[in-house]
């Protein structure tokens, strides 16, 4: 009896041991239904699954709201993250419209760089790819229709025969390109526009918002995305930026002209590492209790009462970011659901992708526990996307002439980063703080500066407000 006894302590320790890990486990699975809980946080992003070419991340700036305090906003924040190129894997052929601006203003070093630019994507393709080349001035001309690349030989030496002419009919050489774009589109292929110039639009269509409202529909309705090259000083940013905002791909401020190859490479570089195409998000949120006032980031619209963002294609490594900012409709009494929706078409495969992740917003009377559940990532994010918007509006009146105005808004924009300011934040917070200073800076003697010189800085500093919205 005392032989079985001895050996039926360390069986008991088990069983022991064991139930206390079940009662533990219960009740830490009781206590996350509880008010005050704090969900569990995500230091990396959640991954979609092992193989998956995206990951995602989705967070609150708080999963509570405290319900005696005078908050009235809440915030969402999403990450879609690329994964590694895989080079095993046979990468999404190409089929692009390369559309170039040969006005009188492009003549001498812009042109030249211009045409080695294109000689450079011409070499990197292959003969599954599809380009055409197009040039237009008053005029729009195809230089090469849309085709696979059989005979590079023959496309480099129409490429040496392009002059420079008269105007600039953007909006006419940016709509051929669509229509070279679509004549030989295909669903596994990542069909692009890459749009480049250096002056006004002054003939044919010139009203930005509509040149914007056409990049939109090509990009929502037919997948035809649309990426800008700005070069020089002369050509209207906002409208090559609202371009490539409203046509889902990117915008380049290219300040001199032998940087145009290298802008064009990085381009490529991010088109022959897709890992995912057609990427869309969908949010679903309580109507009843929340206003949605904004979303940061990226172009959006509502469809059935649902948020909808179009991502397209995602490059690998590539960050791309969202900020949702809700008011809440009086105060919070029950919790509020957020439910979003992530499908891809992985590049590689070519199977489609979706997947479900939520996030809970609760109400509570606990400040502590409010005062814990405050995430540091969402906490910065506010505070950059916010900046931006403000860093607009503080170029917008310099653009107009409104120096005084530009100077007063940009103090406010100063303190704003110095009272939201966390030692914990990343680079990218002292980075923005140092655009934002550094533009305060020459705030001061703009208005005596060249206009030449204006027009340069106003670029350079909006795109760098664009590299930071679209963490580049």
């Amino acid at each position: 009896m005392k032989s079985l006894s001895k050996k039926m302590f360390p069986l008991l320790g088990i069983l022991l041991g064991s139930f206390l890990m079940i009662a533990c486990v219960a009740d830490s699975d009781e206590k996350k239904t509880g008010e005050n809980d704090i969900p569990v946080k995500y230091d990396a992003p959640l991954t979609v699954s092992d193989n998956a070419p995206l990951k995602w991340d989705i967070r609150l700036d708080n999963p509570y709201y405290l319900t005696e305090g005078d908050k009235k906003f809440v915030y969402l924040y999403l990450e879609v993250k690329g994964g590694e190129a895989k080079t095993d894997k046979k990468r999404a052929p190409l089929n692009l419209s390369l559309v170039l601006d040969r006005s009188g203003s492009m003549s001498g070093d812009k042109l030249k760089y211009a045409k080695k630019a294109i000689g450079f994507v011409i070499n990197q393709l292959t003969q599954e790819d599809i380009l055409s080349i197009i040039q237009y001035d008053d005029a729009v001309q195809v230089v090469s229709s849309s085709a696979p690349l059989n005979n590079k030989e023959v496309l480099h030496k129409k490429v040496e025969s392009i002059q420079t002419g008269g105007s600039t009919n953007l909006c006419g050489g940016m709509q051929e390109g669509y229509v070279q774009v679509k004549s030989a589109k295909k669903s596994n292929y990542i069909n692009r526009v890459l749009l480049l110039s250096d002056g006004l639009a002054n003939v044919g269509i010139t009203e930005p918002a509509q040149i914007e409202k056409i990049a939109q529909k090509n990009f929502r309705e037919d997948g035809v995305a649309t990426s800008t090259f700005g070069v020089g000083a002369d050509y209207n940013e906002n409208l090559m930026t609202g371009i490539a905002e409203n046509g889902g791909a990117n915008y380049y401020f290219i300040d001199n002209p032998d940087k145009i190859p290298g802008i064009f490479a990085k381009e490529l570089e991010g088109l022959l590492s897709v890992v995912s195409q057609s990427t869309k998000v969908r949010i679903n949120y309580p109507t009843n209790q929340l206003n949605l006032v904004k979303v940061f980031g990226y172009p959006h619209y509502i469809e059935n009462d649902e948020i909808m963002v179009n991502l397209n294609d995602v490059y690998a490594k590539e960050e791309k970011a969202i900020l949702l900012k809700f008011e809440v409709k009086g105060k919070l009494e029950k919790q509020a659901d957020f439910i979003c929706h992530l499908s891809y078409t992985d590049a590689s495969s070519l199977n489609e992708n979706k997947v479900k992740q939520s996030v809970t917003l609760r109400p509570t009377s606990d400040e502590q526990a409010y005062k814990q559940g405050e995430d540091l990532v969402v906490k910065e994010n506010i505070v950059l996307f916010e900046s931006t918007d403000l860093f607009d509006e503080v170029m917008k009146e310099a653009d107009s002439g409104n120096f005084e105005k530009a100077k007063e808004k940009g103090k406010k924009l100063d303190e704003y980063m110095l009272n939201n300011s966390d030692s914990r934040f990343s680079d990218r917070f002292e980075k923005q703080k140092s655009n934002v200073s550094g533009y305060n800076s020459k705030l001061e003697e703009m208005e005596s500066m060249p206009i030449e010189d204006q027009k340069v800085m106003q670029k350079s500093s909006k795109d760098a407000n664009y590299q930071m919205k679209k963490k580049k």
